[in-house]
């Protein structure tokens, strides 16, 4: 003979933990994609400041970098770098923590142009 208890917990059991394994993959896409967000949103927000202190003119394109702006790649420990390319891929620029000999790459070729 069964219980009620144990009737009710072999009953809603299977929904209880199918609503929390549901529930946990959900938070987990949630999250996933709030971090994202705000890694690309930061990114985006360096690429917009650099560009910021980037002028062209008749003369070329020109880089003022201020150490007291752009403190983080200017950091005693594990500084932030960049390099700035033309459409031709030739290198224009890159922050003094990248070394000269090392070229950034990626394999992607995505247009900065939506920023």
């Amino acid at each position: 003979m069964i219980t009620f208890f144990q009737y009710l917990s072999r009953s809603l059991l299977p929904g209880f933990l199918i609503a929390l394994i549901v529930s946990g993959l959900l938070i987990r896409l949630l999250m996933g994609q709030s971090l994202t967000n705000g890694f690309d949103q930061g990114l985006i927000s360096r690429a917009q400041s650099l560009m910021a202190i980037t002028e062209q003119d008749e003369d070329g394109v020109e880089l003022e970098v201020y150490p007291e702006a752009l403190n983080s790649y200017f950091l005693e420990s594990d500084p932030d770098y960049f390099e700035i390319r033309n459409q031709s891929g030739l290198r224009l620029f890159y922050s003094e923590s990248l070394d000269a000999e090392t070229i950034l790459e990626d394999e992607r070729t995505e247009s900065l142009d939506g920023i």
